[in-house]
């Protein structure tokens, strides 16, 4: 009796034990096409994460370099959150993930599949099953492919996603040559008129998007019980990714969610949002939401296409503006701290 209480007595020590090192991975392991690094918070003595955060950076950039000058690190450290961050390296794609289907190669599926099985190794490495993704311009048009995308996966319960800077789910899917109004297309020219083209090709897009929702929405697990928040942020001077793209992903996902047209909330109380201080750079807020889902879009005004951070201004401060090699341009310190507002989204519910 005395040896197995003392074998129970170690096994949860051993087991109460944090993990001993914490912040990047020394040598990150790759899938093949993508790269993965991971940073793990101090966490102050706990066991467990609460989730792991999918942090997909924008063109031009590292998966660490984006994940630090953000302040996804620093809020990974406040809420006790793993970080997986796809790498991918190809200078003669600007380091962009394809969001925009499987024509290119490397195809889209197989950005999916090795994200997919990352996710999978990661969360049975570390006993933790909620996930979710985020990333700026194409790492957020990728996070909304992978939240379509993932209602598949076993073993994870998928919070949601943070989009910045995306594009609305699906639009390349629809567009052909009567679309663009020329004989020849790819995937990269039918990505280049779902961010902002001056042919109403979107508009034409968006047509066909609205014909298949019923489909998309079966497709998508008709998710009207499940807890999945969605967290859209762009700039309204954003010349790179037409702001009607968050416009239309707020409906577009709070169709796909069986809510209400997302609108100006009258009572932030009464819905459940707390929302960032108007500081610097004031927004405009619409909110979609159900007793478990949420659709929330915010319109930062002047903003261009950057990632939102709080440098100096009220409320929670974090990330840095990020060197000329790291796509220093990404980076607006508008006084808001997205990635802190979108981690809040994602574990609140």
């Amino acid at each position: 009796m005395t040896l197995l209480r003392t074998l129970l007595v170690l096994c949860l020590a051993l087991i109460s034990i944090p993990p001993a090192f914490a912040g990047w991975d020394e040598q990150p392991y790759t899938g093949g096409v993508l790269n993965f690094h991971v940073y793990r918070p101090k966490a102050d003595g706990q066991t467990y994460a609460r989730a792991i955060a999918v942090v997909l950076h924008g063109c031009k950039q590292t998966a660490e370099g984006f994940a630090t000058y953000s302040g996804w690190t620093q809020v990974a450290e406040e809420n006790n959150l793993i970080l997986l961050a796809p790498q991918y390296d190809n200078v003669f794609r600007n380091n962009c993930f394809n969001w925009m289907g499987d024509k290119d190669l490397p195809s889209r599926a197989e950005m999916v599949d090795e994200i997919r099985d990352a996710v999978t190794r990661l969360t049975r490495a570390e006993g933790v099953d909620k996930i979710f993704f985020t990333g700026l311009s194409a790492g957020g048009a990728m996070s909304a492919v992978l939240l379509a995308q993932s209602q598949t996966w076993e073993g994870v319960t998928v919070l949601g996603a943070g989009i910045v800077a995306g594009v609305v789910y699906g639009c390349t899917d629809v567009i052909d040559a009567a679309v663009i109004g020329v004989p020849g297309w790819d995937d990269t020219l039918a990505g280049l008129t779902c961010m902002a083209d001056q042919t109403n090709g979107f508009g034409k897009a968006w047509t066909r998007l609205q014909r298949l929702f019923p489909a998309m929405i079966k497709r998508l697990g008709s998710q009207k019980k499940r807890p999945i928040t969605v967290s859209l942020w762009h700039g309204s001077a954003d010349p790179r990714v037409d702001p009607i793209n968050a416009v239309r992903a707020s409906e577009q996902w709070a169709s796909a969610l069986g809510l209400g047209k997302p609108r100006v909330p009258r009572r932030l109380a009464k819905d459940g949002a707390s929302l960032p201080v108007q500081s610097k750079r004031p927004y405009d807020y619409e909110l979609a939401a159900g007793k478990t889902a949420r659709v929330e879009m915010f319109m930062l005004r002047g903003m261009v296409h950057r990632m939102p951070v709080n440098l100096t201004g009220p409320g929670v401060r974090c990330g840095s503006l990020a060197p000329a090699n790291e796509g220093d341009d990404h980076y607006d310190d508008s006084g808001i701290c997205a990635a802190h507002w979108i981690a809040q989204a994602m574990l609140v519910r």
